[in-house]
């Protein structure tokens, strides 16, 4: 939708298009960016009369804490807590699926869980072991602090012991899972390609084919719309923004 001339390149329009459809994590997404491809090149990459829609679907994947506590002031006065925390892949939760804007139902693109998972896969020997070497150090410096706490207490055993609990808790406060990564996105990216309306409205409806909303667009002559779901309850947010003309006759006229 630039309005720049050196952005109607073939390289610069049709390749970028093609790629992602082949990385679409669907065919019917592979199929749309066939599509839209060819119908930039047939009208000179340029673009007039479109709504392009961008639907994200339902909340992400998230991580939770998994922890594994062991207190082992039972076997030694040294070490009066010791443990491990590592994250547990929660995959993400569609919303309603799918979409349809004017007759035509939107097309997954980008399925974050997978991508998500397959990250979680790779990454997660490395977690684990810098997570067990986290618990170590922890363990073998509460260790030391605690041979010093006794060394220094020989006297006043109830003082030397309430110290040791304390640096016990301190290693369990900090013994922690990263589960910062991927929560504010959706389960899915969807997108669609429609001609604009001539009534300047679009109907969205949920797969059980009941009207969620109307989006008014804007006069203008293409648009974009990102629609927002995170949940089947009220009305997903919407945000709609005026796009101009850009094909070489709107360039030859400025």
């Amino acid at each position: 939708t630039s309005s720049a001339k050196q952005d109607k390149e073939n390289d610069k329009v049709a390749k970028p298009i093609l790629a992602a459809g082949a990385a679409s994590s669907t065919k019917q997404g592979a199929d749309l960016s066939v599509k839209t491809a060819g119908q930039l090149k047939s009208s000179g990459y340029s673009s007039n009369g479109k709504v392009y829609v961008i639907y994200e679907d339902g909340r992400g994947p998230t991580y939770k804490e998994f922890r594994i506590d062991l207190p082992l002031f039972v076997v030694s006065s040294k070490v009066t807590y010791t443990g491990i925390a590592l994250p547990r892949f929660i995959p993400g939760k569609p919303a309603f699926g799918y979409l349809t804007v004017a007759n035509q139902q939107t097309a997954e693109m980008t399925n974050v869980t997978n991508i998500a998972g397959m990250d979680f896969s790779v990454a997660y020997p490395g977690i684990v072991t810098k997570a067990i070497t986290s618990t170590v150090i922890k363990t073998a410096a509460q260790y030391a602090a605690n041979s010093a706490i006794d060394q220094g207490t020989k006297d006043n055993k109830l003082v030397g012991a309430l110290l040791k609990i304390g640096v016990g808790a301190a290693q369990a406060a900090t013994t922690q899972a990263d589960t910062r990564a991927w929560e504010n996105l959706p389960n899915t990216i969807q997108i669609a390609v429609i001609s604009k309306p001539k009534a300047g409205g679009l109907s969205v409806m949920a797969p059980s084919g009941g009207k969620l909303m109307d989006v008014q667009l804007p006069d203008s002559p293409n648009a974009l719309v990102v629609i927002k779901a995170s949940g089947t309850g009220g009305v997903p947010a919407a945000y709609v923004k005026a796009l101009p003309a850009n094909g070489s006759e709107n360039l030859a006229s400025k």
